[in-house]
């Protein structure tokens, strides 16, 4: 009825749609970054190059771009990447509440931050 290879037929459209969600979830934080930049007033185009973008990152919500660098040692990065999504939840004016999202769905989280009427308020001490 549907061939031999009907279970390989049924497990491509499962990875293609996987594939699907996951690369339209890459442009959307993608955009999300670019509309960010864009509050703080920054050029939007350094969202899209890669470390550029982090080191921007820290400097708009951390205050010091060179701090990035810290976020590449491996067990230290996971703490700073921390306390910089805490410092960007902050400098939009995010309560306690969101930053707890924030800490565990950055992705999503950045996302509603970025479509939202929040405004860039500074870095944070």
């Amino acid at each position: 009825m549907y061939g031999s290879y009907w279970f390989l037929e049924i497990m491509n459209g499962i990875v293609s749609w996987w594939q699907f969600l996951f690369w339209s979830f890459i442009i959307l934080e993608a955009i999300a970054r670019w509309k960010l930049f864009a509050k703080c007033g920054t050029e939007s185009y350094k969202a899209l190059i890669p470390f550029y973008s982090s080191y921007t990152a820290f400097e708009l919500f951390w205050g010091d771009g060179k701090l990035f660098l810290l976020s590449l040692v491996p067990v230290v990065g996971i703490g700073v990447t921390y306390i910089m999504l805490y410092k960007m939840a902050k400098s939009f004016g995010k309560n306690d509440s969101f930053l707890i999202g924030m800490l565990f769905l950055p992705g999503i989280f950045s996302i509603i931050m970025a479509f939202d009427d929040s405004t860039y308020i500074g870095v944070q001490k």
